[in-house]
This record gives C-alpha cells, structure tokens and sequence, in this order.
C-alpha cells in the first residue's frame, strides 16, 4: 500500500499542469452574407495573453501605462487594455474562390450577431473593396480590404473618431 502510494504521488508530480487547465474556449465562427452575392466568414477567439509577448508603453507624460503592442504589433479594439478576443481568420468566398483576409492587430471585435451593415463591399472590373467596422466602444476602428485578379491586401486600418463610430 505504501509503494502504491508513493507511486501515485511520483505520478501526480510528473504529470503537465496543462491537463489540470481548462482548454481555452473555441473560437466563435460568424457567416455574414454581403452584397453582391459575396459571403465573409470570420472566427473570433478568447485573447490568452501567455501566448503572446505584451509591451506596455507610456502614451502621454504622467500618464499610465498601456497596452501598445502586441507580438510587436499595434493594437486596435482595445483602447490600451488587455484585449478579451481576437479576430483569428476572416475569408471572403468571391463565386467559388475563398481567399484569407490579413487579421493581424485586430482586437476586441464586437459580434453579440454578426450584421452585413457592418460591411461594405465595392466593385470596379478586377478589383473588389471589402471595409468592416469593429467596435469595442471607443476602441472602434475600421480595416478596409482590397482584393485584385484574387489577390487580397489589406490597405488601410484606422480609428473610427467619435464615441459613436463603431458598429
């Protein structure tokens, strides 16, 4: 019984804390049909902040400090806290093509349902022009996506001014 016991402690020492964590809560997935017969799907992820190496800056003397980067990159969504989610994959299926959209730095997306009035879509001969607003509030911004001949590039992501601004 004894030897049982030291065994069964051994055990418990060497096993990964990871299986005594939770597992993170999958992403949430949103199908937004557009006009034009164009479908976006984004999945939105909890933020986990030991995945990522967090910088912290000082924006204004006297200020606090805030969080300016994440994985070296900007931040948008999260006015200089932690972000709670992330937008981790956004796909826009042009007929039967689904081309991936560049979601890096985009932070707190707001979806309780997901809403096509969020999204404009323009078209003009090889070029198509997707632009969605996220909102957390007063951390709303808007990413602007260009897709040529099925090659996508994200050419602009910006604060939306106003408390208003968001979706």
């Amino acid at each position: 019984m004894k030897r049982f016991t030291v065994l069964a402690v051994i055990a418990l020492i060497l096993l990964p804390l990871h299986l005594f964590a939770g597992e993170p809560a999958p992403a949430q997935n949103y199908t937004i049909p557009l006009t034009m017969g164009l479908t976006l799907r984004l999945a939105v992820a909890p933020f986990i902040p030991a995945d990522h190496q967090i910088t912290q800056c000082q924006i204004f003397q006297g200020s606090d400090t805030a969080i300016c980067l994440i994985d070296g990159k900007p931040v948008f969504g999260a006015e200089g806290g932690m972000p709670r989610n992330q937008l981790v994959k956004a796909t826009i299926e042009i007929g039967s093509r689904i081309i991936d959209l560049d979601v890096s730095c985009l932070y707190n997306v707001n979806f309780e349902k997901a809403d096509s009035t969020w999204f404009d879509v323009d078209r003009s001969y090889d070029q198509w022009t997707i632009k969605g607003k996220f909102s957390d509030a007063p951390g709303a911004y808007q990413a602007e996506w260009s897709i040529f001949k099925g090659i996508p590039m994200r050419t602009s992501l910006a604060r939306v001014p106003g408390k208003d601004g968001g979706c």
